[in-house]
């Protein structure tokens, strides 16, 4: 009966995928109605975190692994909370500023960095967030030192985004568009090249593709995707600070690829979700303090047994 009902639903997808993606969309958009502000909340920290899962998935998809994009969360969220509170600039020019701002940090990194490869280069830009988090406590005139900023709720003119809901409609929708994007380059000669590169960089190379070219414009767009991350982060957490951006948060943000999967958008689905999930059951558990050994030991257990992470294992269910 079960296995009737999938076949089904499988066919109907087939046939009818813009409808089935519709509706897929519109219901996932009803579930926070029904639900307490707790889910809310966690929804809406998981939404902010896929952005960050973007970002790392568009580097894993040229070969290139960083521990440095907690830096460029950073860059979004002092960015977007600066503008807004002494510029007083709009939120939503403010989320671009901030996107744009990351994405010239993840310039200036990968020119240097991009000659680098695997740990090498992780250890590279783990340098880079180690950097900025001085920066940011040094800095005291501009970023108020260990002390943190306090900062605006979202608004976009006059409605402000003081609600779980309301944040969650707008992150939402602006996820939706992240999606469509990030599918869209897929299909463009960038993602093409990004998928030769991930393949083989030498055979690449021979194809006449700039690797470092492409390497490059990876670097951009992650820190670009991952900057919108950082702002959203700072307008709906309320508050951020040096430490928020540290070497854990890299640690995080890499134990998304791995576990949710490596080098897709549902990939960065399913690691935002665990990593927004795993440390409120462990709260809940006690056992806050235990977070990274969570981390390393699921990422040990996907890489030995399921190396295409929570993905992988939704396809190997799927077809049984």
């Amino acid at each position: 009966m079960t296995q009737t009902i999938l076949n089904r639903v499988r066919l109907w997808f087939s046939m009818k995928p813009l409808a089935t993606w519709f509706l897929i969309i519109v219901l996932l958009g009803m579930v926070p109605l029904f639900v307490g502000s707790y889910f809310r909340y966690v929804v809406n920290l998981a939404m902010i975190f896929v952005f960050a899962g973007f970002g790392m998935n568009i580097l894993v998809a040229t070969n290139q692994i960083s521990l440095g994009n907690a830096a460029f969360f950073a860059v979004g969220a002092y960015t977007s909370a600066l503008l807004v509170q002494e510029l007083q600039m709009p939120f939503i020019g403010a989320l671009f500023a901030a996107a744009i701002l990351a994405a010239v940090a993840g310039f200036i990194i990968a020119l240097p960095a991009i000659r680098l490869e695997h740990m090498y280069l992780a250890i590279a830009t783990l340098g880079f967030v180690l950097i900025f988090e001085q920066i940011l406590i040094n800095w005291s005139s501009l970023t108020n030192g260990a002390s943190g900023l306090v900062v605006a709720k979202a608004s976009l003119g006059r409605w402000e985004f003081d609600t779980d809901l309301k944040f969650f409609y707008f992150t939402y929708a602006l996820l939706i568009a992240a999606v469509v994007i990030g599918k869209n380059i897929l299909g463009t000669r960038t993602g093409r090249a990004f998928s030769a590169i991930k393949m083989s960089p030498t055979a690449a190379q021979a194809m006449g593709i700039n690797v470092s070219k492409y390497k490059l414009i990876s670097f951009i767009l992650g820190a670009f995707f991952t900057g919108i991350g950082g702002s959203l982060y700072a307008h709906y957490v309320g508050y951020i600070d040096p430490p928020s951006f540290g070497i854990f948060l890299s640690v995080s943000f890499l134990s998304m690829v791995v576990i949710g999967g490596m080098g897709s958008i549902a990939g960065a689905v399913f690691g935002a979700l665990f990593v927004t999930i795993t440390p409120e059951v462990l709260v809940a558990l006690g056992a806050k303090e235990a977070q990274l050994v969570v981390y390393g030991v699921a990422m040990i257990l996907i890489l030995r047994f399921f190396p295409q992470g929570i993905q992988g294992i939704m396809r190997i269910l799927d077809r049984k």
